[in-house]
């Protein structure tokens, strides 16, 4: 039989597990089948004698005619066409042809079809075939759709789709698998141990002229799902090449078009593969795709396989929680608290202590307050916060109405935003027919001086109990206590030591705000 020219690209081996002959044995040979049937014949006659003594001749009959049949039905079985898989590879390359001759897939159709020595034909005297088309992975194809099959898979795995192909045939070992590829091998070949265990032999056919094959292809991404902003990832990119030895080839790693780094491979060897780094400290939070790629080549040929995308999502380290509150209560002073002691959370905070509307005898460049940056964190910083909390606290003094379609739109997103009540929250903080009315799960009163100053005491309903937020103490009778006792008014007049330790808490609110306007500005004012 004719064989076409063998690509030997990939199978460059010792396993011994590709051989050259198309010939399989069959499950049994024509002179044992004989023997087998020769043997039926002798039991019959054995049987017919047996049963002459014991039995009356209607019964000897019937028996001697169940049991040749049964007889016949394990030769059947024997003798039945052993399985032979045909797997012809679609890839890309596959697509390709030299000069003066079709493509490389033609080639093997007319291989299998065409001319006096037509394999499949031949073969189907033979086995029970079955015909495969690979590239990435394996399909099972009908063998009269044989001439429908186009070349255009992105890679060729031939041990991946090898295995895959035996894992489906498990309750039916094939005697062999005859393998048509032009054996460009973009997979691992990890599979080598699997293939000799499972004891098929696999025939090569190969097409294609290996001289002239000329490519380079991103071969493996290897990167996290998962990074956070300002920590370093690593990024492993393999690239092959066919072809290029003595070149040097830039690899470029981009995010949105725009370049992040550039590392560059000097190709030492006709058949070669490397391994590249790249090292990317992601600058801002969110879905991110970046793209590894090396530019066309003289020569080169197939380019789809030139660049590999892959997603990475950025996230912060810890929960960012920006908190603003329009003045000083136990309310900030407790919530700034527990989140501060959170090592998990990273809070900036605002409370206003002063408005546009008061009246300070002292220049702005002597007062140690800082300015209240909105433009800034409504316009720019929104989108690296996790959560926003609005705490008694009324924009219209200090921003436009348009800023609130940013939080809106940053809540929209995913983003969280909580409102704590007071005299300048909700309707009383100017909401209503606002875009933060649309993200509140309660609806606004149209009368903005509906504001009531009344004692509440606090009592845990049934859920309240067994909540994580509300359950002070693990003892539920100790939690019980505790909010019976804390929930209970408290008096205006606070003792001296307790305004002594809110005089302290204000002190450092004021550090942390030195902190931040001379990050920002480069300047810091004294206590």
């Amino acid at each position: 039989m004719n064989s076409l020219p063998f690509y030997p690209l990939v199978w460059k081996t010792a396993s011994g597990t590709f051989r050259g002959s198309l010939k399989w044995d069959m499950t049994l040979s024509v002179t044992l089948t004989l023997i087998v049937a020769i043997g039926f014949v002798l039991l019959l006659v054995l049987q017919w004698r047996d049963l002459r003594q014991r039995v009356s001749v209607p019964i000897r009959w019937g028996l001697c005619l169940l049991r040749p049949g049964a007889y016949l039905l394990v030769l059947g079985m024997l003798v039945n066409p052993s399985l032979l898989i045909q797997k012809m590879d679609t890839s890309g390359s596959m697509a390709l042809s030299e000069p003066g001759k079709p493509t490389r897939l033609q080639q093997v159709k007319d291989y299998l079809r065409s001319g006096g020595h037509a394999a499949l034909a031949a073969l189907a005297q033979h086995y029970q075939l079955k015909l495969y088309q690979f590239d990435e992975t394996a399909r099972a194809v009908p063998v009269e759709r044989l001439e429908d099959l186009q070349a255009g898979g992105k890679s060729t795995d031939i041990l991946g789709s090898l295995a895959t192909v035996l894992e489906e045939q498990r309750s039916t070992q094939p005697v062999g698998v005859l393998l048509l590829s032009d054996g460009a091998h973009h997979g691992a070949d990890t599979g080598l141990g699997h293939l000799r265990q499972a004891g098929v032999r696999v025939v090569t056919v190969g097409v294609g002229t290996p001289e002239a094959y000329r490519d380079i292809r991103i071969a493996s991404v290897q990167a996290p799902t998962l990074a956070f902003v300002h920590y370093p990832t690593e990024v492993n990119v393999t690239v092959q090449t066919w072809g290029y030895r003595g070149e040097y080839i830039p690899v470029v790693l981009k995010r949105a078009g725009r370049v992040v780094a550039t590392k560059t491979v000097q190709v030492t060897a006709d058949v070669f593969e490397q391994q590249v780094q790249f090292e990317i400290e992601p600058e801002e939070v969110g879905e991110f795709t970046y793209t590894v790629s090396v530019a066309p080549h003289l020569g080169e040929a197939l380019t789809e396989n030139n660049q590999a995308d892959f997603p990475l999502s950025v996230a912060r380290d810890k929960i960012r929680v920006l908190l603003v509150c329009g003045s000083p209560t136990w309310n900030y002073r407790f919530l700034r608290q527990g989140l501060k002691q959170d090592p998990s959370i990273d809070m900036i905070s605002f409370v206003i202590l002063r408005t546009p509307t008061d009246v300070v005898n002292v220049p702005e460049s002597q007062l140690s307050l800082i300015p209240f940056p909105t433009q800034r964190l409504f316009t720019q910083e929104l989108k690296n916060f996790d959560l926003i909390i609005f705490e008694n606290f009324s924009y219209q003094l200090y921003f436009p109405w348009y800023y609130l379609e940013n939080v809106r739109k940053y809540v929209q997103e995913g983003g969280a935003f909580a409102m704590i009540g007071g005299m300048l929250a909700f309707s009383q903080g100017g909401y209503g027919g606002t875009p933060i009315e649309d993200i509140l799960p309660v609806a606004l009163r149209p009368d903005r001086n509906d504001y009531r100053t009344m004692t509440q005491r606090l009592v845990l309903t049934e859920e309240g109990k067994a909540h994580p937020i509300t359950r002070l103490s693990p003892d539920a009778t100790e939690n019980q206590r505790i909010w019976e006792v804390y929930s209970l008014p408290r008096s205006l007049y606070e003792p001296w030591e307790t305004w002594h330790a809110w005089l302290d808490e204000y002190r450092e609110l004021v550090r942390d705000a030195q902190d931040i306007y001379e990050e920002h500005h480069g300047r810091r004012h004294n206590d």
